[in-house]
């Protein structure tokens, strides 16, 4: 078959799926390579030949390591990937005078959110600029972690702020599976090598070694808020706010967890007083909004998709770990 051939079938396969439905978005712009960030100005500077800019990145939907979308979804989480991509953009600009973090997700995985935080701070070191961070809907859990690498912590009035805390959700299905006659054969090289194996009862000594990682994973996000906010000094300052519970914007500002309950507006003129300038307010994405503005989705941060615009429930896709998340439903 020649080759040209069998590269153009699936493509027409999608573009006829396309027209036979006639709602369905596509985005093609992956098949000609890899995808490159394309910087789209949200807010423009009203003065002339204005060269600075304020970069604005999302924190957004269930932080996870990977994309949480199949091959027909839109990947709306936040993945390290996609923060490196976007850091590693701007410390190539240096009219980027300013990061402004702005915030919606209930957080997610222990290990996205800790290399999240160390691509922001690995970012600081190499560029003395500011970066604050906006809490525009919720900053949960990985979501607060994420905002304690930032100058200051800003909040929208009706935000919410706080689930310090790890968490991981087992299911049980033993009765289920008794229920309809499932059973299973584990053959294990040790007692505890098929811990949290959902068609057993979990043993007092497996719970405590779940425990115990829990625990030194909390201990390390306590030491990490110490590190990075001023308004605790030790671990015990803030051991007492951090039972997992969620706070309010100006509860959280007077337990110090903030430093401002404002609006999005507010937060950017803020980091533009900080950094000195003015300049255009600009985000980086794989799919720029068609009418950008300060409050516009920057679309898919993990990269295009072909089809579909589905995002799955906050904990049906979770795989089996530790996470820095606040998941009532879960």
């Amino acid at each position: 078959m020649n080759r040209s051939l069998s590269i153009l079938r699936p493509v027409a396969a999608v573009i006829m799926l396309s027209l036979c439905s006639g709602c369905m978005m596509i985005d093609l712009s992956s098949l000609g390579g890899t995808p490159q960030l394309t910087e789209t100005v949200v807010q423009e500077d009203p003065g002339w030949f204005v060269t600075d800019k304020i970069l604005m990145v999302d924190i957004s939907g269930v932080i996870l390591r990977e994309s949480d979308g199949g091959f027909l979804s839109e990947n709306k989480s936040c993945t390290p990937e996609y923060i490196r991509g976007v850091f590693d953009k701007a410390l190539r600009d240096p009219d980027i005078r300013g990061i402004l973090l702005r915030i919606d997700s209930p957080g997610g995985s222990t290990v996205a959110t800790e290399i999240i935080s160390q691509e922001i701070l690995r970012f600081r070191k190499r560029r003395s600029i500011p970066v604050y961070a906006h809490i525009t809907g919720t900053g949960a859990s990985g979501a607060y972690h994420i905002a304690c690498t930032s100058d200051k912590i800003y909040a929208q009035p009706a935000g919410l702020v706080g689930s310090i805390g790890v968490i991981m959700a087992l299911p049980q299905v033993k009765k289920l599976a008794e229920k309809i006659g499932y059973d299973q054969i584990v053959i294990k090289s040790g007692k505890m090598k098929d811990i949290g194996n959902i068609f057993r009862a979990m043993t007092d000594e497996e719970k405590k070694l779940f425990q115990a990682l829990i625990d030194e994973f909390y201990g390390k996000f306590l030491d990490h808020i110490v590190a990075q906010r001023d308004s605790f000094k030790e671990v015990k300052d803030i051991k007492a706010l951090a039972d997992g519970r969620i706070y309010s914007a100006d509860q959280a500002k007077a337990n110090g967890l903030i430093d401002e309950v404002s609006d999005l507006d507010a937060a950017i003129a803020g980091l533009q007083e900080k950094a000195g300038v003015t300049g255009d307010l600009v985000t980086y994405s794989y799919r720029p909004s068609a009418q950008p503005n300060i409050y516009s989705s920057i679309g898919s941060p993990a990269g295009p998709t072909l089809l579909g615009n589905s995002v799955p429930t906050q904990g049906a896709m979770l795989k089996t770990g530790f996470y820095y998340l606040w998941a009532p439903g879960l």
